[in-house]
């Protein structure tokens, strides 16, 4: 166990016997592509600096994190929010969206 440097836990927060499946979703690098595609447009988007899916009930959740800088009070953010959604409209695949700063 000297080897061991790290180890990363992943709670499973629903049983995947009892909701939908998410087995037809995009995998990970498919569905990333398919935001840059959407948001390509959206200059806010290159802020981000980390992006994190969810599969959760049959969908995919996202959480964007960008830099505290980028933050512009709530206004902006609820207006940067509005934009990203809606330019996923369509896009079924995905549920909801959340932005972190920090």
């Amino acid at each position: 166990m000297d080897e061991v440097g790290d180890v990363t836990v992943h709670v499973d927060p629903e049983d995947d016997e009892a909701g939908p499946a998410t087995h037809d979703l995009p995998l990970r690098q498919q569905a990333l592509e398919t935001l840059s595609s959407c948001w390509a447009s959206i200059p806010e988007v290159e802020e981000v600096t980390q992006t994190i899916l969810h599969y959760r009930e049959g969908k995919i959740d996202i959480d964007l994190y960008m830099p505290l800088s980028s933050y512009g009070g709530e206004s902006d953010l609820s207006e940067l929010r509005s934009r990203l959604l809606d330019s996923l409209k369509g896009k079924n695949d995905f549920r909801e969206l959340k932005i972190f700063f920090g």
